[in-house]
């Protein structure tokens, strides 16, 4: 293979299916070599995860033991290296006392690493790297046409890990958000104006995947009970649009102990017109009263309500009826008429729907 098309695979590698999997293979076919990794921590017995190894035959027992028994024996030394520099063995140890060594004897030869180098990739987004190649005695050293060809890809392969760093920081803010999302219990989706689903968090995922009503065809929204799909999408595009600041509905099947809310509120940014994906709104789910602290805090605040009537206000936001919210909070049905007496005054909704919105709008900013 020629310099072209082993550097066109380089600046593919971070949008492989499985990322520099397909690319380390292609290197360790073109440098004669028995295994090839990209090397993403320091060497320690928990960074065999963060790595990505391929190699001839290696089995996942004998990467397992290379972290448990061997990696303190390595000569290599990774924290050391200047980033785009090429190392081999010869760079920390002599030939004839790393051959005596029992690292040499109990690990490498056995596993076709007689010989080795390392390139440091280096530093991108928080990330580092470092590419590892090593292959047996019956190939010999690495010649210096070899060595010369990592060389040329050096600088290649640094401008292709500094793209995967920034996608797998991107992707790693997206999770954590996602976490955070799921830990208040707010289920949330961004989808398109005809109900196509953008993005979803698991706690979404996980309702969609089980809920008699709504469920996902192919990556579409679909609202089971007739007539809710069609009035669904068209206020979708109310929200959109912005003909309504934000939607609320409820909905519930005979087979449904609990009511489900479905909030959507508008995507306030303008999407990159590049984009074939245009988000149009973004949906919060709930299908059960799951008032966390944050909540019933974020709503006591708001409206000035102790921290029994903004659980009552929440309560009443998931379609729960004052009877069902008495027998909740365990209170006289007398008790909760005066609890929603006071909740309606001070938020100043005059109906329950009213409310919903009030509620939901105020407890969905959390994430915002």
């Amino acid at each position: 293979m020629n310099d072209a098309l082993l550097i066109e695979r380089v600046y593919c590698a971070p949008l492989e299916r499985r990322p520099w999997v397909d690319c380390l293979h292609e290197l360790r076919r073109v440098l004669d070599s028995h295994s090839a990794q990209l090397m993403l921590a320091l060497p320690s017995e928990n960074s065999s995860a963060a790595n990505i190894d391929v190699s001839h035959d290696a089995s996942e027992l004998m990467r397992n033991e290379y972290y448990r028994e061997y990696w303190r024996l390595n000569p290599f030394r990774y924290d050391e290296m200047r980033p785009g520099c090429l190392y081999t063995l010869d760079d920390f140890v002599e030939r004839p006392s790393f051959e005596q060594s029992h690292y040499f004897r109990a690990y490498c030869q056995l596993n076709q690493a007689d010989h080795a180098l390392s390139l440091y990739i280096g530093t991108a987004h928080g990330f580092r790297a470092w590419l590892n190649m090593a292959r047996g005695a019956e190939i010999g050293e690495y010649s210096d046409a070899e060595l010369d060809i990592v060389r040329r890809l050096a600088p290649h392969l640094q401008r292709a890990f500094g793209s995967y760093a920034a996608l797998e920081r991107s992707r790693a803010e997206r999770d954590t958000c996602l976490r955070t999302i799921d830990n208040i219990y707010l289920a949330t989706a961004i989808i398109d104006r005809t109900g196509r689903i953008l993005m979803a968090s698991p706690a979404a995922r996980n309702i969609l995947s089980s809920h008699a009503c709504i469920s996902v065809a192919g990556d579409r929204l679909v609202l089971k009970r007739p007539g809710e799909q069609r009035r669904f999408i068209e206020r979708i595009g109310e929200v959109a649009d912005g003909r309504n600041a934000s939607y609320a509905t409820q909905s519930t099947c005979d087979c449904e102990v609990e009511k489900t809310t479905i909030m959507l509120r508008r995507v306030d940014d303008t999407p990159d017109p590049r984009s074939v994906e245009k988000p149009a709104v973004i949906m919060h789910i709930r299908t059960a009263f799951q008032g966390t602290q944050q909540e019933v805090g974020c709503i006591s605040s708001l409206f000035h309500l102790s921290r029994t009537e903004a659980r009552f206000a929440l309560l009443l936001s998931t379609g729960h009826t004052v009877d069902e919210i008495a027998g909740t909070l365990g209170i006289t049905r007398q008790s909760a008429r005066t609890y929603c007496k006071r909740i309606f005054a001070k938020t100043g909704a005059r109906r329950q729907a009213q409310l919903v919105k009030l509620v939901l709008d105020n407890v969905a900013a959390i994430v915002h």
